[in-house]
């Protein structure tokens, strides 16, 4: 199958209008076998736009292919360094389910790198830390940064709650005592998670 891919963002330009195209071919490039579909996913999740990082994050979970571990954990240390947690304390938001898109009155002066960061929030981490659980056992190398994020309050609960799931699939003993810690978060779907993970692990290794 050809497969046609819009190259990297340019700067200047903008992400949407540019990028439909390459978010699509991570859709197509999700259900192929070969080496080099593979590669092509892995060189985009380094991608300029956030919103192709994101689908090509899906499209290595579905690939499920150890070899996508390392790309994985360089775009959630990406995301760490990034500016997420500055948000405006006033902003438009949108209740759960609502069809329109939430504003955000960003203070002036705000670099667009920073409105970006606001715009993706959470997104990229949760579909990475999904993609690793997806790869399983081979993402041990991914167990620290796991426990970190699911018992750190400062990231947003669907990551965590990501986290948790992620060290479950994973399965690697060690994850335990972070995941008991996690049982104990005030939002249900991170407790659950982690209620869940460890109960597996527990299971698995006889603890």
């Amino acid at each position: 199958m050809n497969v046609t891919i819009d190259p990297p963002l340019h700067k200047g330009t903008h992400p949407v209008n540019n990028d439909f195209q390459t978010i699509e071919s991570c859709a197509v490039l999700a259900q192929l076998k070969d080496d080099a579909s593979l590669q092509r996913l892995i060189d985009l999740a380094a991608h300029a736009s956030w919103r192709v990082r994101f689908a090509a994050a899906v499209a290595l979970g579905d690939r499920a292919n150890p070899s996508a571990v390392s790309a994985l954990l360089n775009m959630l240390a990406h995301e760490d360094s990034e500016p997420i947690y500055g948000q405006a304390e006033h902003y438009v938001g949108a209740p759960a389910g609502a069809t329109t898109i939430a504003a955000t009155a960003n203070p002036a002066g705000v670099p667009e790198q920073t409105i970006e960061c606001w715009r993706r929030r959470g997104r990229i981490k949760q579909a990475a830390c999904v993609a690793l659980g997806q790869i399983g056992p081979a993402a041990r190398s991914a167990v620290t940064r796991m426990c970190h994020y699911a018992t750190n309050q400062k990231e947003d609960y669907a990551v965590r709650a990501a986290a948790c799931q992620a060290l479950g699939l994973i399965g690697d003993a060690s994850a335990a005592p972070s995941l008991r810690t996690a049982t104990g978060d005030e939002e249900w779907c991170t407790k659950t998670q982690a209620s869940k993970a460890l109960r597996a692990i527990e299971h698995a290794s006889g603890l």
